[in-house]
């Protein structure tokens, strides 16, 4: 099964409203990524699609899968997520901002 990873994300009055998607290719490469809204996202893991963080190694020269997203639902509303962990350099909040990278 494909997995996706999240490079980039935006914001809309403080919670995520849509990330940047792309696939992985051969040689370590990813595909040049789709923003994507964040109900796409939610539908697609809720359908069972893997969608992960990734960032980018400048030391290595290398992107690096990182945590997996995943679908919350907090008082009705759902959110995405990654897994807690003590990683915080591949949580959706310390991802580039889209707007930067335009």
């Amino acid at each position: 099964m494909v997995e996706f990873y999240i490079s980039a994300i935006s914001h809309f009055n403080g919670h995520i409203s849509s990330v940047l998607v792309h696939t992985g290719v051969a040689g370590n490469r990813l595909s040049k990524g789709l923003v994507v809204d964040k109900s796409t996202v939610i539908q697609r893991i809720n359908q069972g699609q893997t969608f992960k963080t990734v960032t980018y190694n400048y030391t290595q020269g290398e992107w690096r899968a990182g945590a997996k997203v995943t679908v919350v639902n907090i008082g009705g509303n759902l959110f995405l997520r990654t897994m807690p962990d003590s990683t915080l350099r591949d949580n959706l909040g310390n991802l580039l901002l889209i707007d930067e990278i335009r």
